[in-house]
């Protein structure tokens, strides 16, 4: 109900109304929320259009950073049914832009970083690129930093563990886990 509550909201409103990215932002996240339990792989054909849009039309550094996110976390969508290394790239890009458009006191900084970690270490685990692990090892560890206090952190913590196991696995380095 909510995808179609603000499908039509964005059909009667002008582009250039204030609310008309964060109706976008908000249709694309819930789009990719129902990719999640259903599978449907037509909700993230539209999260991305949807996406791009947005990320096309945002003028606030804030929105922006939103949009992007999003972006990128439609993209991994993208990546995860097709396996296409070019919608990696994008994630990974989008990612990258998220973060250095992202203004000053940006709440999501977690998310964002994680974002970028989850991407870079599937580019690793479909490359063997080790730059790649270390640079999204980084990310989780940069994402914690970014925590406060009392905030769940259980997801950012799963996906640093196991991209320090693949360090290990990967290197026989020790210091990989010991730094995570």
């Amino acid at each position: 109900r909510a995808i179609a509550l603000t499908k039509r909201l964005l059909s009667l409103m002008p582009s250039v109304d204030a609310d008309f990215v964060p109706h976008l932002c908000a249709l694309s996240e819930d789009l990719l929320e129902r990719f999640k339990r259903t599978g449907w792989v037509s909700d993230v054909n539209e999260a991305l259009t949807t996406t791009a849009q947005a990320a096309d039309l945002a003028t606030d550094r804030g929105l922006s950073t939103r949009a992007l996110y999003t972006v990128a976390s439609a993209w991994l969508a993208n990546y995860a049914i097709t396996h296409d290394r070019s919608a990696l790239d994008k994630a990974i890009s989008a990612a990258i832009r998220s973060i250095d458009t992202a203004p000053t006191g940006e709440p999501n900084l977690v998310g964002l970083h994680d974002i970028l970690g989850i991407g870079l270490m599937h580019r690793y685990e479909e490359t063997d690129n080790i730059q790649d692990l270390l640079d999204g090892l980084a990310e989780f560890r940069r994402a914690l930093t970014y925590l406060v206090p009392g905030t769940p952190c259980g997801v950012v913590l799963s996906n640093l563990a196991a991209a320090a196991r693949r360090g290990y696995d990967h290197t026989g380095d020790l210091a990989i886990l010991t730094e995570s």
